[in-house]
């Protein structure tokens, strides 16, 4: 990595680490609702079916909203993006707490949905433009590890608040206010102490040309072959463990006590955790052949994209 002062040094670290606590808020606020689906359905009138409906919502919502997300961070301060998304995503978690009917939790749930697809894209960029090639590959296993530890503690906080109640407020809707709270202090934090390590754009490009240029910078990555692989293998890997948002509220109904769901839907989520740190990517000795992408036009709407092998010499030489 290229020598930083002591003030870039300090910016970075300071970046690093609220971006790690975003990652962990951010799987908290995720796992929150289903480790309360039992006691939401009792206070809402709700079957399983539309609770999972709720989860359906968030998850609808943030999908589309991905696309905007990634305009916000190519075209503004990424710092800032991931501090407006804490901040939408702390209202809706709020909320939520204080709803009273279905379809007023459906809707702040759907809203929730928005603050978490803004700050996903603005933090990954981050963490991956304040690593190199030797140090990426942990840097983003401390992530996936922190975005586990969220799970546990945003499961915990929800199944053993449940069965409480504070001041009249039930203990289930005191877990919503608790994390909004959370994540308010993230957002103003993440606004004065993060910063962007790339310079602010001065290109009067519009809107429309930004998201034309995505598309075709999406077009030559799903081009190619291991990246269609990675998809596909998420995309069918992950349909399994979605039914699994119901297991807090399984475990409870067929007797377990809260202090037992906890201990039980968190051992799973313990060993992912462990299971993505200690599986963090390194580089190999000789060094990997990483792809440089680099773009060139020769002409109008002709998008080209090269790669070029960073490898030493004697690893390009044995090729």
């Amino acid at each position: 990595m290229v020598s930083m002062s002591s003030d870039e040094r300090r910016r970075r670290q300071w970046t690093l680490a609220i971006v790690t606590v975003a990652s962990l808020l951010e799987r908290a606020d995720e796992a929150l609702l289903p480790a309360v689906y039992k006691e939401v359905g009792a206070a809402l009138g709700a079957s399983p079916a539309a609770l999972g409906s709720l989860t359906l919502c968030r998850a609808l919502v943030q999908a589309v909203c991905y696309p905007l997300a990634a305009c916000a961070a190519a075209r503004h301060d990424r710092a800032r993006v991931v501090a407006v998304g804490a901040f939408l995503w702390a209202a809706a978690t709020m909320l939520v707490g204080v709803s009273g009917t279905f379809l007023q939790m459906a809707i702040a749930r759907g809203f929730n949905g928005v603050g978490l697809a803004l700050v996903l894209p603005a933090m990954f960029s981050l963490v991956a433009d304040y690593s190199d090639d030797t140090t990426r590959g942990s840097a983003f296993g401390w992530l996936m590890m922190a975005s586990r530890v969220g799970a546990m503690a945003g499961g915990s906080l929800g199944v053993l608040l449940a069965p409480t109640t504070f001041l009249g407020v039930p203990g289930w809707r005191l877990a919503f206010h608790v994390l909004a709270l959370l994540s308010v202090a993230l957002a103003v934090s993440t606004w004065f102490l993060a910063s962007d390590p790339r310079p602010i754009s001065r290109s009067k490009m519009t809107t429309a040309s930004v998201a034309k240029e995505l598309i075709l910078e999406a077009k030559d990555v799903m081009r190619v072959p291991t990246f269609q692989i990675l998809v596909a293998q998420g995309v069918a890997g992950s349909v399994p463990w979605s039914a699994l948002t119901f297991a807090a509220m399984w475990l409870e109904l067929v007797g377990f006590t809260h202090w037992q769901t906890t201990v039980i839907t968190n051992l799973k989520r313990a060993r992912r955790s462990i299971r993505r740190t200690v599986c963090r990517v390194h580089r190999r000795p000789g060094g990997a052949a990483v792809p440089e992408r680099r773009q060139s036009r020769a002409g109008a709407g002709e998008h080209r994209v090269h790669y070029t092998d960073r490898r030493c010499p004697a690893a390009r030489a044995a090729r």
